[in-house]
């Protein structure tokens, strides 16, 4: 197996993890499941405005099933390179809509950063994948010709 597809699906495995705990946890807030803290949280982020948990909560639909996809991807990962650039499109969007924020510039750029990583991770990582196929041998893959 080569090493890129590990560190993919490594990567794949961390962000399912993600969306699928922060789609499930906004999902079960008025269930009685979640710990207070982690409502408190949820409502806090909301600014406790219940419209805005509701649109929350189409979020955490969506991002769970994008993780559920994620974990999909990972066992088929030789179909996954359309999904990945997808992905890559997904994260490079959300980083510039906090870069160029609607209501007001950003106070820090810490956040727009950090939103940044996952679509430079992404983008890394098809590029080599798009011009390092399969049957080619990366330099630290010595011997390895799938």
């Amino acid at each position: 197996m080569r090493v890129i597809q590990i560190i993919t699906q490594i990567v794949y495995g961390l962000f399912a993890v993600l969306f699928i705990v922060l789609g499930v946890a906004v999902l079960l807030f008025n269930t009685g499941l979640l710990p207070t803290s982690v409502r408190e949280l949820i409502l806090k982020v909301a600014d406790g405005d219940m419209r805005i948990l509701h649109v929350f909560q189409e979020w955490g639909n969506a991002h769970l099933v994008l993780g559920l996809v994620t974990i999909w991807f990972i066992r088929h990962y030789d179909q996954s390179l359309p999904f990945h650039l997808f992905l890559t499109a997904y994260f490079a969007i959300d980083a510039l809509i906090h870069w160029f924020h609607v209501a007001e510039p950003p106070n820090s750029i810490t956040g727009p950063l950090i939103l940044t990583i996952p679509a430079v991770v992404f983008l890394g990582l098809g590029l080599v994948r798009i011009f390092l196929p399969a049957g080619h041998s990366a330099p630290g893959d010595a011997g390895s010709g799938a």
